[in-house]
């Protein structure tokens, strides 16, 4: 039996008294990274690390959905000892647990010129994200950190020759390859006037934040819950078997596409209102928790 607690109880996970109990096993379960599998200084901790390999060794195929390029999100998965899925930068790169590529959708190269050319002559501070790591104008040089760096050394290619240098003072209006997503952190302007500015210049791409001081630019059809439909057919796996985490708008979709939703408590209200449960914050390793009192015991309960 599921152990259900209501919104008031004052530990563990927080569900929904309305929502139904789920009795069917979880076989993909789908985590987003910053804010949620992760904590506020960007680790994962012990707890949260050791829950995700029980859940898999239970059964569950992990896949690992974020904003992140490719190197870092999928690095994860070395610190885990396990493998699965990476989605990244909102869905435009999915690869496959033995690294196959399963989607590679980078802008067109003369189309990341003009966006890169508009955000210069507006002052932006922004980085394209590739495969293999992350290429920032001058402005962004300062801001691109160690653990990043760390994270995009240890993986492989994936077999597409994209690598870049690090920073460029002149990265503006060039047609540079393989970009997966440009996001913008700052600038002389308010990060709302960007994305005005890109939305009314190029109204068909997706601009939005994926976090408060991050704006993503995406092609269009590029997002988590598109990524994790994917992975869904890729697998074969209904919705209604699929389990997500996450803690900001931008992981709503994957909410909408999975059969059962955890928010972080450090998610904003909107986002706690679209998910079916709410779990401990992220610095309190709220992933362990959920998947400790609800996910594992549905699993062992199923597979009884």
């Amino acid at each position: 039996m599921i152990n259900t607690l209501t919104s008031s109880d004052p530990e563990g996970v927080l569900f929904c008294p309305e929502r139904p109990a789920y009795r069917q096993m979880i076989r993909l379960c789908a985590f987003d990274l910053d804010g949620t599998l992760l904590d506020p200084h960007g680790r994962l901790s012990p707890g949260n690390a050791g829950a995700v390999v029980e859940l898999s060794e239970s059964g569950t195929v992990i896949a690992l959905i974020s904003g992140r390029p490719p190197c870092y999100t999928g690095g994860f998965f070395h610190q885990l000892g396990i493998c699965g899925f990476t989605a990244a930068s909102n869905g435009a790169f999915i690869s496959g647990p033995e690294g196959d590529i399963i989607r590679f959708d980078p802008f067109p190269e003369q189309l990341t010129a003009q966006i890169t050319s508009l955000l210069d002559e507006n002052g932006a501070r922004y980085a394209l994200q590739t495969v293999n790591g992350i290429i920032g104008n001058k402005e962004a040089s300062s801001s691109i950190s160690e653990r990043f760096i760390n994270y995009c050394s240890m993986v492989s290619s994936f077999g597409i020759d994209t690598r870049l240098p690090l920073t460029d003072p002149i990265i503006g209006g060039r047609a540079v390859p393989g970009v997966l997503k440009i996001a913008v952190t700052g600038g002389s302007l308010p990060l709302q006037d960007y994305q005005a500015a890109i939305s009314s210049a190029f109204p068909s791409l997706t601009v939005s934040f994926s976090g408060a001081t991050v704006l993503d630019i995406n092609l269009p059809g590029n997002s988590k819950g598109n990524a994790l439909e994917m992975i869904c057919s890729h697998l074969g796996v209904s919705r209604d078997d699929v389990c997500s985490f996450g803690d900001y708008n931008n992981d709503i979709p994957m909410f909408r596409s999975s059969g059962i939703s955890f928010a972080m408590g450090n998610a904003g209200d909107a986002v706690k209102s679209e998910a079916d449960h709410i779990t401990a914050p992220n610095y309190d390793d709220g992933v362990a928790e959920a998947i400790r009192r609800t996910l594992l015991p549905l699993n062992n309960e199923v597979s009884e």
